[in-house]
């Protein structure tokens, strides 16, 4: 990426955070199932895990914290370097102590060695 590509990418990232700050519940139709801050993790088989690690704001899941699981998909799901995924699971939960053991569940049925290292060698 060239220096004035940067600067016009940083441009207009700035112009839609200036938008969303106006007016927040105008820009819903992008996120229909609310927003809130993730959790991410790699699985060993190239699935992504995550949690949110506050309430979801609005939507069918406003007030709770939620599990997801992603399957890689399209070029480069296979070798792990996948170019986009697609949400095959989705969980709500009322506590995030919750939310984040169904994460770490989901993290070992798709990452044996992490079982191990945790000193967890059954399922």
């Amino acid at each position: 990426m060239t220096a004035v590509e940067e600067r016009v990418r940083r441009q207009f990232e700035g112009v839609l955070e200036d938008l969303y700050e106006r007016d927040p519940e105008g820009w819903s139709f992008l996120l229909p199932d609310g927003s809130a801050r993730q959790r991410f993790w790699r699985a060993e088989d190239g699935w992504q895990i995550a949690y949110t690690t506050e309430r979801v704001d609005r939507g069918r899941w406003a007030g709770k914290f939620v599990t997801m699981l992603y399957k890689p998909e399209g070029k480069g799901a296979r070798s792990g370097k996948a170019d986009r995924y697609r949400r095959t699971y989705a969980r709500p939960f009322t506590s995030r102590k919750a939310a984040k053991a169904r994460a770490l569940d989901l993290y070992a049925e798709h990452s044996p060695k992490y079982l191990t290292r945790a000193g967890r060698w059954w399922r």
